[in-house]
């Protein structure tokens, strides 16, 4: 059989955990604290992908500009961090994709926008994702 990759880089966010769930919640704790709606499912799935901004700036729509987006942010980022990994899972399959990529020795890591302090807290609740290979 033929090799064609020697490694494999994955997105963590969307990729190989689903993460929408507590991402959601801390848009969601944000915004009902300023006295906004929660993002609607169809929200959430449009814009996991990017981040506490895309989430917040939805949610607060037009009146994001009257606001302190930074400030928003934080709160953001600090109720994610004091409830990281609630409703987040891996994807189906990843366990047996990464077994798949092992046998065959194809090395694979993780890449990832989200903060290095928030990556920090949540992938120990995952030990598949920080297994080292030789």
């Amino acid at each position: 059989m033929t090799q064609y990759a020697e490694a494999v880089l994955f997105d963590l966010d969307g990729t190989l955990l689903d993460t929408a769930a507590d991402m959601a919640a801390a848009a969601n704790h944000v915004l009902s604290s300023h006295g906004f709606p929660s993002l609607t499912e169809r929200q959430i799935q449009d814009n996991t992908s990017y981040g506490a901004t895309g989430l917040l700036k939805t949610g607060f729509g037009r009146h994001i500009a009257q606001m302190d987006a930074q400030a928003l942010r934080h709160q953001f980022l600090d109720y994610y961090a004091n409830h990281i990994c609630l409703g987040t899972s891996l994807y189906n399959n990843v366990d047996d994709m990464l077994a798949g990529l092992d046998e065959r020795h194809i090395l694979w890591g993780i890449v990832t926008n989200k903060p290095t302090f928030l990556t920090e807290l949540l992938l120990p609740h995952f030990p598949l994702l920080l297994q080292t290979r030789v």
